[in-house]
C-alpha cells in the first residue's frame, strides 16, 4: 500500500535538522519500496507490505533509534489523500486566494474547534477527513485570521502544515502508488 508521511517541525531554523536523502535510506532500510521526497521539510512518499499500524509502529521505533528529538508525523494512505484531493470543493483550487494552507491532523487528533468557533470574514475553510483546508483573500485579513490565532493554541502542535503547492505537487508525485 502506499503511504504519504508528513513530519512536524523539521529544519526550521536550524532545529530538528533531518536530511531527506538519510531518511528515505532509513525507511528503505526497513523495507519500505519506491521512496521519494519532496523538498527538505518533511514530504515523503513510499510503498509498504504493512498495514498502517504496523508502518506507523515501525517508522516510531525508527525515529526513536536514530534522532534524539521527537518526530510527530502523519501518515496518510495515498489511496485517503487522493480521494480527498479529488473530492475539494471548486473554491479550493481558484487562484483568487492570498494564502491556502492545508493544516493535516497528527494521529488521533481531529478537534476543529478552534476554527468552527471563529467567524472567519475573507477566509475559507474547508473541514476534511485528514485535514483543515483553509484558505484568506488577501494580506490584511491574514493578519488578523483565524489561522493566525490559532498558532498559539493547542490545536496548532497537533497539525503538520503544507501550503498549497505541496499539496498539488503531493497529489501529482502519488498518481503511481
Amino acid at each position: 500500500m502506499g503511504y504519504i508521511l508528513l513530519l512536524r517541525a523539521i529544519n526550521v531554523g536550524g532545529r530538528n535538522r533531518v536530511v531527506m536523502a538519510e531518511l528515505k535510506q532509513q525507511l528503505a532500510d526497513l523495507g519500505f519500496t519506491q521512496v521519494i521526497s519532496y523538498i527538505n521539510s518533511g514530504n515523503l512518499i513510499f510503498n509498504s507490505t504493512l498495514d498502517r499500524h504496523q508502518t506507523r509502529h515501525t517508522i516510531q521505533n525508527m525515529f526513536q533509534d536514530f534522532y534524539d528529538f521527537e518526530l510527530p508525523f502523519a501518515l496518510i494512505s495515498v489511496t485517503d489523500f487522493r480521494q480527498e484531493y479529488e473530492n475539494l470543493p471548486g473554491w479550493w483550487f481558484l487562484d483568487n486566494f492570498y494564502r491556502q494552507n492545508i493544516l493535516f491532523f497528527l494521529p488521533a487528533y481531529f478537534d476543529t474547534k478552534p476554527f468552527e468557533l471563529m467567524e472567519p470574514a475573507g477566509e475559507r475553510i474547508h473541514f476534511g477527513n485528514l485535514a483543515v483546508y483553509w484558505a484568506v483573500l488577501d494580506e490584511m485579513t491574514y493578519k488578523r485570521s483565524s489561522y493566525v490565532k490559532i498558532t498559539g493554541d493547542a490545536f496548532y502542535k497537533q497539525v503538520t502544515i503544507r501550503n498549497l503547492n505541496t499539496l498539488k505537487k503531493l497529489y501529482e508525485l502519488s498518481e503511481n502508488y
